[in-house]
């Protein structure tokens, strides 16, 4: 064997462990680098097909800390606007933002969760919801909801709707993520709330924790004459009259809550809350003077939600 066949073969035999190597190395959490080692939150696990993830759920203020850097998937909403009262405009569901490979280095990370923004009462817009907050990011809060009569839906991360008579909607502030690759989502207000989807004010459908849960659900809106229902995804139903109130929307962490309708006799009827940890927005109430009383739903609150694979 000549001096330059000897090399040769020396060198592909050296190659060997680096195939090896490179085919035992998998970014299981999707990217370039392995999953993370963390603590936080509170945790579960799921399957999905042959793939087995970990993911921790912050429902409220805390802090991921990573001991071993990795990637992970990240979910980020804020809280939902509050619905309005007196013929309202249904809130806005909260920004939701959804980071399918953030790279986490070893350190703590705080999670600040947004609140839902509370129902106007009888002829009062409701309020926006908080900002939710992490790794650098802000999904924004929901916009109010409007009367129809003396408000307009408020801009926010979806934006809050006008009611069913007059005003304006609310226009959506959520954009993409700043520092990291993927997608911001929210929509403008219409009578309902804007969802975080692009179907009506439905959220949209993201599987964090095995569920394939929809986050962001806008709020219905109150009428006398059929209520608007919650979107998919935590929003709260409208309130009206008879039988017309509208339900909570479901497929979520928690549904939104159904509204409940006003009679004659005295019986309030009261709008739906947005689901609590969806940031689905507030129910808008139909509430008129006198007997048709009621208030209006309040927004759901945010959450974020770190998955990676084990």
């Amino acid at each position: 064997m000549s001096h330059r066949d000897s090399l040769i073969k020396k060198n592909k035999e050296l190659s060997k462990p680096m195939d090896l190597m490179n085919v035992g190395f998998v970014a299981v959490a999707g990217g370039g680098l392995d999953s993370p080692e963390a603590t936080g939150g509170s945790t579960s696990t799921f399957s999905d097909g042959s793939k087995n993830y970990k993911y921790h759920k912050f429902t409220g203020n805390g802090t991921f800390s990573v001991s071993k850097a990795g990637t992970a998937e990240v979910l980020i909403v804020a809280g939902g606007g509050g619905g309005a009262g007196r013929y309202g405009g249904g809130g806005g569901a909260g920004g939701v933002i959804h980071i399918p490979e953030a790279e986490f280095t070893v350190g703590n990370f705080s999670a600040v969760i947004g609140t839902g923004g509370a129902g106007g009462g009888y002829n009062q817009n409701g309020n926006n919801g908080t900002n939710t907050t992490f790794i650098s990011e802000t999904a924004n809060g929901g916009g109010a909801g409007g009367t129809s009569y003396v408000g307009s839906g408020q801009n926010g991360g979806s934006g809050g709707g006008k009611g069913p008579h007059g005003g304006s909607n609310g226009s959506a502030t959520q954009g993409n993520p700043s520092t990291h690759t993927g997608t911001g989502y929210g929509s403008n207000g219409d009578t309902n709330g804007g969802g975080a989807g692009s179907s009506g004010n439905n959220g949209i459908q993201i599987n964090m924790t095995g569920n394939n849960y929809y986050w962001g659900g806008g709020g219905g809106y109150g009428s006398n004459n059929g209520a608007g229902d919650g979107g998919l995804g935590g929003g709260g139903g409208g309130s009206g009259i008879g039988s017309g109130a509208g339900s909570g929307g479901g497929s979520a962490l928690n549904a939104g809550g159904n509204g409940t309708h006003a009679v004659h006799s005295g019986t309030c009827g009261y709008a739906g809350h947005g689901g609590a940890n969806t940031g689905g927005g507030g129910g808008g109430a139909f509430g008129t003077d006198g007997a048709w009383c009621g208030d209006s739903g309040d927004g759901g609150s945010g959450i974020v939600i770190v998955k990676y694979q084990v």
